[in-house]
């Protein structure tokens, strides 16, 4: 009996020990889908801001002020005829609200969005003469005008004398101020310096805190207060502030290698190169910070960026429920949730608001077993 006994319990020992180091079938859990945002319906998003724990998402022809993504939202429509309806992002800000068209810049106190007989108008051929029209920045370059922390405003223009095309871009900055919720002009400055050679364009425009970084022709330039166009980088780059820092990635125009990878503190100051990299495919990308991660994102797809002092690492996320978008902005929408806005383009017809909890933003896509 006892023999019995203690072959049964050296078999069932070897049972459960052969049972424990089986390897087990991982069981895939389906993921957390991109669910739409009930408050903007299918209308085409193209950005969004959180201001002062207030979510501030932009429209076509307005935007929604402290909205939310389950709705109703109250939607302000800008005070201007757009030219090219759809086609232009204006920035969001709590200070000021800026929209331009042809030949027109339109300012409006955030409270009087759209009324009549409220906004300010400044007509940029008799404040220039020699005003040829702004510069084209599309929605899916960035903003089409600068608007920094304090309300300046900033605005591209191309002018010509005489016949005769000026080859650096002119800029006209308006410093801002509310006086008890109505806006006033403080300071009304035009740009008109010459500071690079040859015919070059305004192809990208990010605002900062307290100054502006620029892309003009194949180069970077910063622009701040004293209203003077610096050169930054000989080279194109994309930036975006990352915590109390702004991180820039950059490449020479027209070469497929190296990327620079930057940082400088919020004044845009004491820049130091990270590193150097083989494969600039990133700067395809737009950048935000999330939960203290850097995210990228292009077309309807989303990466979680590893930034480190001698390499970079690029995960794909899980898009389920985008797929079909045009990515426009991602931004941090409450306590929980993240929420990403996209715009149609040729191929990419998904449009509205979406979102989902901001742990499951990092999940990696999973490998399609189609």
């Amino acid at each position: 009996m006892k023999n019995l006994i203690k072959s049964f319990a050296l078999g069932t020992f070897l049972f459960l020990f052969l049972q424990n180091c089986t390897p087990k079938e991982e069981i895939p859990t389906e993921p957390i889908v991109w669910e739409r945002a009930a408050g903007f319906g299918t209308a085409p998003l193209l950005g969004s801001s959180l201001l002062n724990q207030e979510l501030f998402v932009t429209s076509e022809a307005g935007r929604y002020p402290n909205a939310s993504l389950d709705g109703p939202n109250d939607f302000q429509g800008f005070g201007i005829e757009q030219n090219k309806p759809g086609r232009y992002r204006f920035p969001v800000s709590d200070k000021v609200v800026a929209s331009n068209n042809n030949y027109q810049i339109v300012l409006e106190a955030p409270k009087n969005v759209g009324l009549s007989g409220k906004a300010i108008k400044l007509n940029m051929r008799e404040l220039d003469p020699d005003f040829q029209y702004f510069f084209d920045l599309p929605y899916f370059v960035g903003d089409a005008i600068g608007i920094d922390k304090n309300g300046t405003v900033l605005v591209p223009y191309h002018s010509a004398k005489d016949g005769f095309a000026k080859s650096s871009p002119d800029f006209v900055i308006i410093k801002t101020k509310l006086v008890e919720g109505e806006l006033e002009i403080l300071e009304l400055k035009l740009i008109k310096e010459n500071y690079i050679q040859g015919m070059n364009s305004v192809t990208r425009l990010n605002s900062f805190e307290n100054f502006f970084q620029i892309r003009i022709g194949p180069y970077t330039y910063n622009l701040g207060d004293d209203g003077k166009p610096k050169l930054k980088h000989e080279h194109l780059t994309k930036s975006f502030q990352f915590g109390n820092e702004i991180i820039s990635f950059g490449a020479l125009f027209g070469q497929s290698s190296p990327l620079f990878a930057y940082r400088s503190n919020l004044n845009g100051e004491n820049t130091q190169l990270i590193n150097t990299f083989n494969d600039p495919s990133i700067l395809q990308l737009e950048f935000t910070a999330v939960d203290g991660r850097i995210i990228g994102y292009g077309n309807s797809q989303l990466f979680l960026i590893d930034l480190q002092e001698s390499n970079i690492k690029i995960t794909e996320l899980d898009n389920t429920g985008l797929e079909g978008s045009y990515i426009t902005s991602v931004t941090v929408a409450d306590d929980n949730r993240v929420f990403v806005t996209s715009a149609p383009i040729p191929g990419f017809d998904l449009a509205g608001g979406f979102y989902k909890p901001i742990e499951e933003l990092f999940k990696p896509r999973q490998a399609s077993t189609k």
